[in-house]
């Protein structure tokens, strides 16, 4: 059985990495894989996304971020590529 969600948050970061140096912050929503919207997404469907984009070195993330009230902020692209 798939168990789907509405939201993939981001949770941790290691410092100097990839994450880190485009500014992914801690509880940032992701809202699009490469184009690919994720609400649909099982975590199955979110881990293979992210693999591939490892595998072909290119990554654009859309994402959505709180202020520090928890109000929701600005949804931002974030784009990686080899």
């Amino acid at each position: 059985m798939l168990h789907y969600v509405d939201v993939f948050t981001y949770i941790y970061s290691f410092v100097g990495g990839p994450a880190d140096l485009s500014e992914l912050r801690e509880k940032d929503e992701i809202v699009a894989i490469n184009g690919e919207k994720v609400k649909p997404f099982s975590n199955a469907d979110f881990m293979y996304s992210i693999s591939e984009a490892v595998l072909t070195g290119n990554l654009t993330l859309k994402v959505r971020r709180y202020d520090d009230e928890g109000r929701p902020g600005v949804v931002y692209g974030i784009h990686t590529d080899n």
